[in-house]
């Protein structure tokens, strides 16, 4: 018997999409993020069941789930072959999210009709565990220092801090943070490329790192807009500072004909952005094999995502993952597990704790509904 075919041959019998309001303020240095919509998608295959998790949307207090729903009704009744075969016939049939979604969907579909987990087939790169980044977003430096001390007490490792394009209020920043870390704890920073619009050369840009380098910054995602060869000369002007290039990976199947060595010594793979594991695979192989680190980002993700990418992080051998739960924004995904294979330690690690099919995770449908802002069957 054919087992591919047969799982091929299996159709989605249900899909779910759960609201999930989350109020609790992000700032970036593009702007604030006031509320947010976040999605937890259910989909069954007979027996079998599959979760994962999108943002919808952030500062839209009239979105509406079932406009946004339209692009999942067509997986109800579609056999999982069907639907691969439509994932692969263009990337660009669906938003970059949605199709990623779909596809992590289908991932987890078809390993738990085979009875196989995902680490047992993610690679010879998998680890049984990988520190958790806690990432603070905070605009005001006493808050920072406050989240800090949240950081330290829970335990993690590593500290990712929003920066915001603005040397003085970054540099007093980042050494609120140190007051209250100490210089043990790596403290990685994220720009959202804000320093693109005062930067007039690629030297003027890492003299303002290495600026924030000195106040004790230990990597840098995304400082600014810039091509595969500013980043590479970059690297190079900012000697023990890291750079981590984001926006560059995304979508990942765009990145695998753009991405270059050097461009930073860890490459950032971002949940939501990707918009596909195998392109995200692929490119993590690309990275890897010429030597620098990979790490898997986050999405704001507050749900089942987390413990997907979490497990993807382990299959990739990443060096960090910073998709975590946030019951301090929102605890339903808590209040509604029944099953997951990974959980974080004291100590601010993500580990394997058993092996289950796919991904692994189930939900009570019946308390996530009641739960929910808004629910569509489809």
């Amino acid at each position: 018997m054919n087992t591919s075919g047969f799982i091929h041959e299996k159709r989605i019998t249900s899909v779910e999409l759960f609201q999930v309001d989350v109020t609790v303020p992000r700032h970036f240095s593009t702007g604030n993020w006031h509320t947010r919509q976040h999605v937890f998608i259910h989909a069954e295959a007979g027996d079998h069941s599959a979760w994962t998790e999108l943002l919808a949307a952030y500062n839209e207090p009239g979105f509406d789930l079932q406009s946004w729903s339209a692009p999942f009704r067509f997986l109800s009744g579609q056999s999982i072959g069907d639907i691969s075969t439509a994932l692969n016939v263009s990337h660009t049939q669906w938003p970059v999210p949605v199709r990623e979604a779909i596809e992590l969907l289908l991932t987890d579909l078809e390993l738990r009709i085979a009875g196989t987990a995902y680490l047992d087939v993610a690679g010879s790169l998998s680890l049984s565990s990988i520190p958790a980044l806690f990432c603070i977003l905070e605009n005001e430096p006493a808050k920072v220092a406050e989240r800090c001390a949240i950081a330290a007490q829970r335990g993690y490792s590593q500290v990712k801090l929003k920066l915001f394009g603005d040397s003085d209020l970054d540099c007093e920043i980042l050494s609120r943070a140190r007051d209250v870390l100490g210089f043990d704890i790596y403290i990685m920073g994220d720009a959202n490329e804000g320093y693109g619009g005062n930067t007039a050369t690629i030297s003027s840009l890492a003299r303002q790192l290495l600026h924030l380098h000195d106040r004790g910054l230990d990597a840098c995602e995304d400082p600014a807009r810039l091509t595969p060869g500013e980043w590479v000369k970059l690297q190079e002007l900012v000697g023990g500072l890291v750079l981590i290039p984001d926006y560059p990976l995304r979508p990942a199947w765009a990145a695998l004909k753009t991405v270059v060595p050097g461009m930073g010594r860890c490459y950032n793979i971002h949940p939501g952005c990707c918009g596909s594991l195998s392109a995200a695979q692929a490119l993590s192989d690309r990275i890897t094999g010429f030597g620098a680190d990979v790490m898997i980002g986050d999405d704001s993700l507050v749900g089942p995502g987390c413990a997907v990418w979490q497990q993807i992080a382990l299959g990739l051998g990443a060096v960090r993952v910073e998709a975590l739960e946030k019951p301090d924004e929102s605890d339903m995904y808590q209040q509604c597990l029944l099953t997951s294979p990974v959980s974080q330690t004291e100590d601010g690690m993500i580990e394997l704790t058993e092996s289950l099919p796919g991904f692994g995770i189930e939900l009570d449908t019946d308390k996530l509904q009641e739960l929910s802002t808004d629910y569509r069957l489809l």
